[in-house]
C-alpha cells in the first residue's frame, strides 16, 4: 500500500476522497485523468477513481528543484566574477600628445594635453570584454614657424574598446566618437574662438594595450587615430574645397577599476 503524504497528513490507501465533494463534474474529470490539481485528499468515503493524489508531491519537487537551480546559478556567477565576467565601473587619466594627420596636414609640432573620464567594463567572457567611455581630451598642435601660435581642441570623446584580456593584460581595439566642445586658437596670451572652422562630429578609431584589473590601478597606452576630416568645407562659387587634415593622438593613461 503506497504512502502519500499530502498537505501533512499520511495517507495509506489506494483510494482517495476529495476534501470538498461539491466539485464539478469537468474537475472529477481531471482528478480522474491525474490532471486536476486540487486542495487536499483524504481517505475514505466516496472516491473519483484510483488516480493518486501526487500533485503536492509534484508540486514540492518543483520547489526543491528551482531552489537547488537557483543555488547552482548563485555558484556560477560567483565562480564568473572571479574569472572577471562582471561589470566594473572606474575612472581614467592621463596625458595626450595629439598633431594633425592626413594628405593636407602641413608639417606641426606635437602638442601635449590631458584627458579625464569614466568607464564600464563589462566582461563578455574570460576572454573578451567590452569597454565603453567618456572622456574628455585635449587635443591640438603648435605651429612650427610662429613659436607660441597654436590651436586647441576640446572633445567629449566615447570610445567603444573591445578588451582580449589574458591574466590582467589586454590588447584592445575599436571605434570612437568624439564631439567638439571648444576650439581656439592661441597666440601668445590672446585666444580666439574659432569652432565655426571645425566639424563638431569627429569619428575616429582606436588600438592599444595595457594592464587592467577588476579592482585596483591599471595603466595603458592607446593611439587613437581619427577618420574624418577635422575642417568644415569651403565652398567658393561652384567649388567646394575640403581640407583633408584628421586628429592623431597618443594617449598614456592610469584607471581605477570599483568592483
Amino acid at each position: 500500500m503506497p504512502l502519500v503524504v499530502f498537505q501533512g497528513n499520511l495517507i495509506k490507501t489506494n483510494q482517495y476522497q476529495l476534501i470538498n465533494n461539491s466539485v464539478t463534474a469537468h474537475e472529477k474529470a481531471g482528478f480522474r485523468a491525474g490532471t486536476g490539481f486540487f486542495v487536499g485528499c483524504r481517505a475514505g468515503g466516496p472516491t473519483f477513481g484510483p488516480s493518486p493524489c501526487y500533485p503536492y508531491l509534484v508540486k514540492k519537487t518543483l520547489l526543491l528543484l528551482i531552489a537547488a537551480t537557483g543555488l547552482s546559478a548563485s555558484a556560477a556567477q560567483a565562480q564568473y566574477r572571479g574569472r572577471g565576467g562582471n561589470v566594473s565601473l572606474g575612472l581614467k587619466a592621463g596625458a595626450t600628445l595629439t598633431n594633425l594627420a592626413g594628405a593636407d596636414a602641413p608639417s606641426l609640432n606635437n602638442r601635449f594635453g590631458f584627458q579625464v573620464g569614466g568607464f564600464a567594463n563589462i566582461g563578455l567572457s574570460k576572454l573578451f570584454a567590452f569597454q565603453p567611455e567618456l572622456l574628455f581630451s585635449q587635443k591640438g598642435y603648435w605651429s612650427p614657424v610662429v613659436g607660441d601660435y597654436g590651436t586647441r581642441l576640446n572633445y567629449l570623446d566615447v570610445p567603444l574598446a573591445f578588451h582580449v584580456n589574458t591574466d590582467g593584460f589586454f590588447f584592445e581595439a575599436g571605434p570612437q566618437v568624439g564631439f567638439l566642445l571648444t576650439a581656439s586658437s592661441q597666440a601668445g596670451s590672446v585666444s580666439q574662438d574659432v569652432k565655426s572652422q571645425y566639424n563638431t562630429l569627429d569619428l575616429g578609431y582606436l588600438f592599444g594595450l595595457g594592464y587592467q584589473l577588476k579592482h585596483g590601478l591599471g595603466a595603458g597606452l592607446r593611439y587613437n587615430g581619427g577618420a574624418s576630416n577635422i575642417y568644415v568645407s569651403t565652398t567658393n562659387g561652384n567649388t567646394t574645397t575640403q581640407s583633408r587634415q584628421r586628429n592623431s593622438a597618443f594617449q598614456l593613461y592610469a584607471t581605477y577599476s570599483f568592483n
